[in-house]
């Protein structure tokens, strides 16, 4: 995997390609990356964040950002379409012309979820990729410009969505990974140039039997397991928001547990 510092060197490289697609591209994805907060997500975290690809969000407001642009990178990465992601820079936020959303402001939106996708081409040999994840678009009100579209909602937005949600879970606390300030103060010592800080996910995700004998009005017999999903609210405030069900058990504490079919 490509770490954060490297990607970095490598777009300003391309930055000056002769290909003036490819250096227009590598040069407004540096400009952006300069400004993201670096996440890693763990294996365990990717594999939750992959499934069931979210909806376009209906509303601006119900994404929450932890951070405006965030630049994660993918532990293991994952495939979709004949791409082998391993990292995705994603702009989340107001748009603002100061710069580097230059290009976004351009289009007079007010919000726009954005970015690019870094990885590698399984159809050309495994060849080093950068795209754009397609841009969408929302007005002064939160609502979406259909106009604006550069493509269909598509299963790598859903997934940009689901790292968006999952960040934002109140079971997940994101912090700054303590031991680069030691590994900073070495490579000073050696003259090197230091390394960017990255945040690192801390989540809860243990399971806990439901103290209920019953759930939703059905009552129940058995404890059984049930595996961690992804469920949007349909009421309420928080209508059309996404959160990550953490895997967990049903039924009552005492009851005899049952295992899925597909365990037996």
């Amino acid at each position: 995997m490509m770490r954060y510092d490297s990607l970095c060197e490598s777009l300003k490289g391309q930055a000056n390609d002769p290909s003036p697609e490819l250096a227009r591209i590598a040069s407004v994805a540096f400009q952006i990356l300069q400004k993201a907060t670096v996440i890693r997500l763990e294996r365990g975290h990717v594999r939750a964040i992959v499934q069931n690809p979210g909806p376009q969000p209906p509303n601006w407001h119900v994404i929450h950002p932890v951070f405006p642009c965030v630049h994660v990178e993918l532990e293991g990465g994952f495939i979709i379409k004949n791409m082998d992601i391993e990292n995705m820079t994603i702009l989340a936020d107001e748009v603002i012309n100061d710069g580097t959303q230059q290009h976004l402001a351009e289009l007079n939106f007010k919000y726009a979820i954005a970015g690019f996708l870094y990885g590698y081409d399984r159809s050309s040999l495994n060849q080093p990729m950068i795209c754009r994840l397609p841009t969408f678009a929302y007005d002064q009100h939160g609502e979406p410009i259909e106009s604006l579209h550069e493509a269909a909602w598509g299963p790598i937005n859903g997934i940009a969505r689901n790292i968006l949600d999952f960040l934002a879970l109140p079971s997940v606390r994101v912090d700054v990974e303590p031991g680069m300030a030691k590994i900073n103060r070495s490579r000073r010592k050696k003259n090197k140039p230091p390394l960017a800080d990255y945040h690192v996910v801390h989540w809860s995700d243990s399971s806990h039997p439901n103290q209920s004998s019953s759930e939703t009005g059905i009552k129940h017999r058995v404890r059984y397991d049930v595996r961690g999903n992804w469920a949007t609210f349909t009421q309420g405030t928080l209508a059309g928001r996404r959160i990550w069900r953490r895997a967990h058990q049903r039924g009552p504490v005492n009851a005899p547990f049952r295992l899925k079919g597909y365990q037996r």
